[in-house]
């Protein structure tokens, strides 16, 4: 499997990305750019998952939602960041 993604204005289509790759590479990046809080994982064998779908950069909180209904994962929300973390 091949990492792709399509930027489309301030939205996002990805197929196959490691979830490390997601919050420690561009995507990030561009998200936190748009948004007032950064998204952290606190839990480093969680940066293997891999993550595929279509994610708009002004919504955080929505991506992180996402994110953990799709891997079961719980969302902390603290006043310098978002935590994604194992339940």
């Amino acid at each position: 499997m091949t990492r792709e993604s399509k930027w489309k204005g301030r939205a996002i289509a990805i197929e196959f990305w490691l979830l490390s790759a997601l919050v420690a590479g561009s995507f990030i990046a561009g998200l936190n750019r748009y948004a007032v809080i950064p998204i952290v994982i606190d839990d480093a064998a969680l940066a293997t998952l891999k993550v595929s779908g279509r994610f708009h950069l002004s919504e955080t909180d929505s991506f992180a939602a996402r994110i953990a209904s799709l891997f079961d994962l719980r969302v902390e929300r603290k006043a310098d960041a978002i935590h994604l973390r194992r339940r």
